[in-house]
């Protein structure tokens, strides 16, 4: 059975998720918003300033309407991601636009034309405020843009600490602070990457380890044996240098093997983790290479690391590295025109990078290339305080940027309301139905200016119209004094790009749900009833809600979830056939993509494939799929599935130094308590407690995942014995396999899971920004 949608049938609950959504955007905006409390999954209540903090949680009961709210939802996250700010702005101007096209594609007018009419408009009227940008390199305009965004002046004062040591262009990093004051320090290369283990770190306290003097090997390739460095690590030990070694992957032979050495005191060598994924791990180890004056090796240049001694290497004065970050001091560049000349060449990448990721890879790159970094230590009185601090300079240290390599704007919507006569220009000459576009755009352009002021409890129309007859450049409304005057003058102002980049990501949302032309709702064999699935169809903007019985369906699980994967089949009732792979095979990413890709390869006559794994690193990037649906949690391990979501992994406070498994962890071909037999056997009780006690040295608890799919009775001894061996402290952690359950039975929500269509390549890019 087939039901379709059309017109407003179809657009009318998308456009009342949005209004939901603006509903709650709108107190929030301005020097006069307010806040809105909500509740987070798993969390206490909160106070939230910015429509960041409710974005990621907001979810309405009505799929169609949570349709609405995802369309514009990612059209204002990905505003915020790149600029900072403008996130509200993209709401309210969508809801504007959805609001006046939406009375006029249901009073006739044609929905492409009326489309084309706004494109141009938002064209004219970006270009008009990109032309009339001011302030770019300019110190004190960009103090003013730090004003608007952030209004602690501590925060303000901290930031332009940072930029004043390592430039606009260096590595600024904010982080927690345990102080209730906020605190800058700077000096080096810092990048977010740190060691390879634990078992490298020689302060107990900090969980650091720090390198005098070291010499660094940079390594775009996995190393597989310590054989391979023979040479070089013989130089180390006749120089009786520090070696810091930096590396794509390591083989945990290769880290046992370097552990080892390191415990029995033969070298002092540290191994860390290359900075960014894929092309911008080779940009960034390329820069990294040069900075520090050394030769990245990669394959591809037909390096033989078992020729290579330490004139390959580069050198620093001082390298710390901690669990999340490594930072170089006092690098010995060698080759300044080098620098400059890639310098030169990331500058223009980052001009015609597309996205905030491809932009944040760029500056990464630049601000190594720059040998400089800040790390800013956010700090409040209450830990509520400290987050919102933190967010604040976050956001801040974005606009800055933005408005020292682009320029700002008029503030307090002052700069729509003055490009606006950009966009009337066009309709001297221009098809009457495109021209309605053009003034839905016109009209839209004063509601930023118009919420400012009903938030600092004046009339926002009159405000407006005085605005509009008074005629003079930079003449608007300060919410913040309840005045009219010169903005600019009065440190109003906005970052130029953050304007255009609401404004064409707004009109981009309301647009899309404007022209959308039908739903499809299909009754066939393949979900279970009540279930969603949002497709686009050959008509844009069109989906299909697929209901029904049960799936034509083959289910490919890890076999550590055997227990669960069962259980879910037998409450479901769905006994679809299920394909285990070995759970050793999670040691070694490469079999694991290997053996999932041949039994995919091996499907016949399915429509769908449900695969019971966590993204798993890397290990499912670029897996073909064939001719079926495949399904996929939004997970990045089996443990966060368990748990249910990262949110739920996030409410223990101990997550981060909490062990967890399970009886199928246990009853897994190479588990840890296999390992650690392994160990003691192979190099004897002193080294074996030696590794081991490097490796675990950063856990506090063994965390034993009570799923409800056996009796937690029938392994309690066994996991006591394990921790009691491992200095662990031993909990039980209540888990589910709801989420197979989900899985099995076809319920597959967009925000927990992944649905590719046939013949997909999962890429890093598809599978990583996603995770919950």
């Amino acid at each position: 059975m087939t039901k379709l949608k059309f017109g407003e049938d179809f657009r009318s609950p998308l456009t009342e998720g949005c209004r939901k959504l603006w509903q709650m955007v709108a107190p929030l905006y301005g020097p006069g918003g307010k806040s809105v409390w909500f509740e987070p999954p798993h969390d206490i209540p909160m106070a939230a300033g910015s429509i960041k903090d409710i974005l990621p949680d907001f979810t309405l009961a009505d799929p169609m309407e949570m349709m609405g709210v995802r369309i514009l939802g990612d059209a204002a996250g990905r505003v915020g991601r790149s600029v900072g700010c403008g996130v509200g702005t993209t709401v309210l101007l969508a809801q504007a636009l959805l609001d006046s096209g939406a009375h006029m594609v249901a009073a006739g007018v044609n929905p492409v034309l009326l489309r084309q009419g706004a494109d141009r408009a938002v064209e004219a009227v970006v270009g008009h405020i990109r032309g009339h940008a001011f302030g770019a390199g300019d110190e004190a305009v960009v103090k003013n843009a730090l004003r608007t965004a952030a209004t602690d002046e501590a925060a303000i004062h901290a930031l332009m600490e940072a930029f004043g040591r390592v430039g606009y262009d260096g590595i600024v990093t904010v982080e927690d602070s345990q102080l209730m004051e906020t605190e800058v320090e700077a000096g080096g290369i810092r990048y977010e990457y740190g060691y390879a283990s634990p078992g490298f770190a020689d302060d107990p306290v900090r969980k650091t380890v720090t390198l005098k003097q070291p010499y660094i090997l940079l390594i775009d390739q996995k190393l597989e044996s310590i054989t391979e460095l023979q040479k070089l690590l013989l130089e180390v030990i006749e120089k009786d240098a520090e070696l810091l070694i930096v590396a794509r992957e390591y083989s945990r032979t290769f880290l046992t093997d370097i552990l080892r050495n390191v415990s029995q005191k033969v070298f002092r060598v540290v191994a860390a983790m290359a900075p960014g994924h894929g092309e911008s791990r080779r940009r960034n180890m390329e820069a990294l290479a040069l900075r520090c004056g050394g030769v990245l090796q990669t394959k591809e240049k037909g390096c033989i690391l078992e020729r290579c001694g330490l004139e390959v290497c580069g050198r620093a004065a001082l390298a710390e590295t901690g669990k999340e970050y490594t930072k170089i001091s006092g690098a010995a560049c060698r080759d300044l025109s080098g620098l400059d000349a890639m310098g030169k060449r990331i500058t223009a990448e980052l001009e015609l990078a597309e996205t905030p990721e491809q932009k944040e890879s760029c500056q990464l790159a630049l601000a190594i290339l720059a040998g400089d970094s800040a790390v800013i230590r956010a700090g409040g009185t209450t830990e509520i305080e400290m987050f919102a601090c933190k967010r604040d300079m976050e956001n801040a240290l974005l606009a800055a940027r933005s408005v020292w390599h682009h320029g700002a704007a008029d503030g307090g919507g002052i700069g729509y309301l003055e490009a606006a006569h950009a966009a009337e220009e066009l309709l001297s000459d221009m098809d009457p139905e495109m021209a309605l576009g053009v003034r839905c755009v016109v009209g839209a352009l004063g509601v930023p200016a118009k919420c400012i002021a009903d938030n600092a409890g004046e009339n926002g129309a009159a405000v407006v119209a005085r605005i509009q007859a008074r005629g003079m450049p930079g003449y608007g409304f300060d919410a913040g004094r309840k005045c009219f005057c010169s903005v600019a003058r009065a440190g109003i102002v906005d970052p130029a790009e953050a304007l255009c980049a609401a404004l064409e990501a707004g009109a981009s949302a309301a647009l899309t749900i404007l022209t959308a032309a039908a739903a499809v709702v299909l009754r066939r064999g393949s979900c279970a009833p009540g279930a969603l699935q949002c497709m686009n169809l050959q008509v844009p903007g069109a989906y299909r809600h697929i209901e029904g019985g049960k799936m034509n369906a083959v289910i490919v699980s890890c076999n550590t979830l055997r227990d669960e994967l069962t259980s879910a089949l037998e409450k479901c009732r769905c006994p679809y056939p299920v394909r285990y792979l070995e759970a050793s095979l999670h040691n070694v990413p490469k079999k694991l993509h290997a053996a999932l890709q041949a039994e995919l390869d091996r499907l016949e006559d399915v429509d769908y494939v449900l695969l019971a794994f966590g993204t798993c690193g890397d290990a499912l990037c670029n897996i073909h799929t064939g001719d079926y649906t495949t399904v996929l949690p939004r997970v990045d391990d089996c443990i966060t599935l368990l748990l249910g979501s990262a949110e739920n992994r996030k409410q223990y406070p101990e997550n981060m130094a909490t062990y967890f498994l399970s009886r199928g962890w246990l009853r897994g071909e190479r588990n840890i308590w296999v390992e650690y037999q392994y160990t003691m056997e192979k190099f004897g009780k002193e080294v074996g407690e030696s590794v081991f006690g490097a490796l675990f040295g950063h856990y506090r608890n063994l965390g034993v995942l009570d799923t409800g799919c056996y009796p937690i009775e029938e392994i309690r001894d066994e996991t006591e014995h394990i921790a009691n061996v491992l200095h662990l402290q031993h909990r039980v952690v209540p888990a589910s396999n709801q989420y197979l359950r989900e899985l099995v039975s076809g319920q597959w929500p967009e925000e927990r899971f992944f649905v590719f269509p046939p013949h997909t390549e999962m890429t890093s890019e598809m599978l990583h920004p996603g995770l919950l």
